[in-house]
């Protein structure tokens, strides 16, 4: 196996938005699929200053896993990076005594 650090291009890119173009023409996947917050994936796939000619959203299929456990969601973003969105219910919140809720899939 080998491992890739995301911020060893800059330091300071925790994303590893630097290194994503490499990390295409090193691997060249099938399949890109993306794990993070909403709000990041938005900035990797539209504002990537290391990507502006945005050549990770044309050069394979994406998938993304993303969190969407807040409300308010940005309307730009349920039509930009969650058009197909599988969406669960709410899971475990609540506490002590109260039951939690299972999963339901819908599209």
């Amino acid at each position: 196996m080998k491992l890739y650090r995301a911020n060893s291009k800059q330091i300071t890119d925790t994303h590893g938005m630097s290194r994503i173009l490499e990390m295409l023409a090193e691997v060249m996947p099938d399949v890109v699929i993306l794990l993070n917050d909403p709000h990041v994936l938005s900035s990797l796939l539209f504002k990537n200053r290391w990507d502006p000619e945005h050549i990770l959203l044309r050069l394979r299929p994406l998938v993304t896993y993303q969190a969407v456990d807040g409300e308010n969601v940005p309307a730009a973003w349920k039509t930009a990076i969650m058009p197909n969105t599988i969406r669960g219910q709410r899971i475990g919140c609540g506490g002590a005594g109260r039951e939690r809720t299972k999963l339901k899939i819908s599209c």
